[in-house]
């Protein structure tokens, strides 16, 4: 029990230690304005020029809602093939290209 405790303890450090990475980085480099990280069906709702993320049921959330899939950006992955989203990326290198 306690090894577990462990190991999702050093998950939870190195994900919260990506989120900062990732603010930092969109905030100081490519000048965003704000870095919003949400869990959810209504990240459509948010105030935000783009969206990058992986799940078909959240790229038909932001197309219904928004009435456009302009600023979507589709993470590739194995399970949204059948998605035919304007902006596709493997990386968010890829989506920085799109971005900026």
């Amino acid at each position: 029990m306690i090894h577990t405790y462990l190991t999702l303890e050093y998950i939870s450090i190195v994900l919260f230690g990506l989120i900062l990475i990732l603010f930092s980085v969109g905030s100081t480099y490519l000048n965003f304005e704000k870095v919003v990280f949400a869990k959810g069906r209504d990240k459509w709702q948010v105030d935000v020029d783009y969206l990058i993320d992986d799940s078909p049921t959240n790229y038909r959330y932001w197309k219904d809602g928004r009435q456009d899939e302009d600023g979507f950006i589709l993470l590739d992955r194995p399970y949204n093939q059948n998605i035919k989203p304007k902006h596709r990326v493997s990386n968010l290198r890829e989506a920085e290209e799109i971005i900026l």
